[in-house]
């Protein structure tokens, strides 16, 4: 159980990386995915499959799956986490004082 957990936490790390850095003004979905891959490998985990970063409206949604050793057959093989986060938007001083 605490393999899995620590899994976990390890993709909701990287979704939260990605989907922040993919907020920002002037970042790109790719910019995220990079970070998210970044951050997968520094924590020394195994990505299932590559992290999809996706802009969806006003809101960046990152997706991150990772592969988890199979100690017990009723824990899954593999954990996935999504992180949501706000697009930064640049607003003028005078867009401001309206």
């Amino acid at each position: 159980a605490t393999v899995f957990m620590h899994d976990a936490h390890m993709a909701s790390a990287a979704a939260s990386e990605g989907a922040a850095v993919a907020s920002r003004f002037g970042s790109s979905e790719m910019a995220g995915r990079n970070a998210a891959v970044r951050l997968l490998a520094e924590l020394g985990a195994t990505a299932a499959s590559a992290p999809t970063v996706i802009r969806q409206g006003s809101d960046v949604i990152a997706t991150v799956s990772i592969r988890v050793p199979r100690i017990a057959p009723f824990f899954p093989a593999v954990v996935t986490r999504t992180a949501r986060e706000v697009r930064e938007k640049y607003v003028t001083e005078e867009e401001r004082n309206r």
